[in-house]
């Protein structure tokens, strides 16, 4: 018993330290377009090169996201595992119950919201340029 906890335990640090990895570089890689979306003046006024932007960061985010999918299922796996074996082992039930893992609904939420985030931070500057000298009103003669 000992053995299948040890492993459920690595499973669940190693996947968990995966999806870590996941996360980062997607954040990263994202305020990374970002920062050079705002800092440069042709590309914020460029459709075009929103658009190429807005297609490849929802192309990466999809597969981003399956990879963290996949991790998450066996994370959540091991989890319940372990809670099984803490009904088992009541010296153990302590420590195993306190393993918890977010659901995958929860996951794709967080996920999906940064995505938004990101693809409308994209278009931010373009829209403020285009809608701000029609909200504001003229300057007095």
């Amino acid at each position: 018993m000992a053995d299948s906890i040890s492993i459920l335990i690595g499973i669940q640090k190693d996947q968990t330290a995966l999806i870590y990895t996941l996360w980062n570089v997607f954040q990263g890689l994202c305020f990374v377009l970002l920062g050079y979306v705002f800092s440069q003046e042709h590309v914020r006024k460029s459709p075009l090169i929103l658009t190429g932007f807005s297609i490849s960061v929802l192309l990466y985010a999809i597969g981003n996201h399956n990879a963290i999918m996949r991790a998450q299922k066996l994370v959540i796996a091991a989890t319940e595992a372990l809670h099984q074996h803490a009904a088992a082992d009541a010296s153990l039930r302590g420590v195993l119950t306190a393993f918890e893992a977010p659901t995958l609904n929860q996951l794709a939420l967080a996920h999906g919201v940064f995505t938004l985030f990101v693809a409308s931070g994209i278009w931010l500057p373009y829209l403020w340029t285009k809608l701000l000298p029609r909200i504001q009103p003229a300057a007095p003669s």
